[in-house]
């Protein structure tokens, strides 16, 4: 996935506070504490940047890259902020935003598997575990997200 303008990288602390209040109030309705969550390394693509508190492994990165450029590439706060706000309120549009991304990491780890085809798929199952888990909602079965993630 290739884009004009790179997104910034920010320190976790400085993630917008609308965020931090959307995505608490979404985990608390899907049963996640607060102290869960710190321990997850979370990372968070708003606007013009990513905001993590860790060193992002590339597929991670390329995952963010597909939210940075569906919130419209750093260019239109607006469509960010809007963006935020479905994705905490609509399940099926949070569901799809997470597909295209985690798709988009599969196919860079497949690619850089060289083909090996039993390592990618080791690696589309820890994916599919994350997109069919509480951090997103539970909207799909693992057997579901996985073929979502797999199909071309």
């Amino acid at each position: 996935m290739r884009h004009e303008k790179e997104p910034v990288i920010y320190p976790i602390n400085q993630l917008p506070q609308f965020i931090q209040v959307g995505v608490s109030d979404l985990w608390r309705e899907h049963g996640i504490s607060p102290e869960e969550m710190e321990k997850k390394n979370l990372v968070f693509t708003y606007f013009d940047g990513i905001y993590t508190g860790t060193t992002l492994n590339t597929d991670v990165f390329k995952h963010e890259c597909v939210h940075y450029i569906r919130q419209g590439g750093g260019a239109d706060e607006k469509l960010a902020k809007e963006w935020w706000v479905r994705y905490c309120v609509v399940g099926e549009f949070r569901y799809a935003e997470e597909l295209a991304a985690y798709k988009e990491q599969y196919q860079f780890i497949l690619r850089i598997a060289n083909g090996n085809r039993a390592v990618a798929f080791d690696h589309a199952k820890r994916l599919a575990t994350e997109l069919s888990g509480p951090l997103y909602g539970n909207l799909r079965s693992f057997n579901t997200a996985l073929g979502d993630i797999l199909r071309k």
